[in-house]
């Protein structure tokens, strides 16, 4: 019975991570949307709360700026890097793991790695602007 219980969580945790990098993403936006939508309605509508919900979007943006810079500043480093490193530009890596279930309940794990030789390769390496 625990592995529909451990897949729930994975698929928890994974819907977790990915709802963390859209918001990270796209935090420029959804600031401005809520200045020009969110604010603006809140009061109109509900002027008692509007302080508290400046107060919350204030606290997350605390959090998830400096977030954003650290992850543009690493991006930024791993680009210079790669742009940088002439023989390193010459091979594609990749990682695969595999996962196969024992009978006994365990799981054995595979790792692969490769280079690939690249013969040509035009490729823009994405690094995350100030939303603007």
């Amino acid at each position: 019975m625990p592995e529909p219980f451990l897949i729930g969580i994975a698929v928890a945790l994974g819907l977790g991570v990915v709802a963390a990098a859209v918001l990270v993403i796209f935090w420029g936006q959804i600031i401005m949307w809520a200045y020009d939508s969110i604010f603006p309605w809140i009061q109109k509508n509900i002027p008692s709360i509007e302080s508290e919900v400046r107060e919350a979007f204030t606290a997350a943006d605390n959090v998830v700026s400096p977030m954003r810079n650290l992850i543009r500043q690493a991006w930024k480093k791993l680009r210079q890097y790669l742009l940088k490193d002439k023989k390193l530009r010459q091979y594609l890596l990749k990682q695969v793991i595999e996962l196969e279930r024992k009978s006994s309940g365990g799981w054995i794990k595979q790792i692969t790695y490769s280079a690939i030789k690249i013969i040509e390769l035009n490729i823009t390496i994405f690094y995350m602007t100030n939303g603007t």
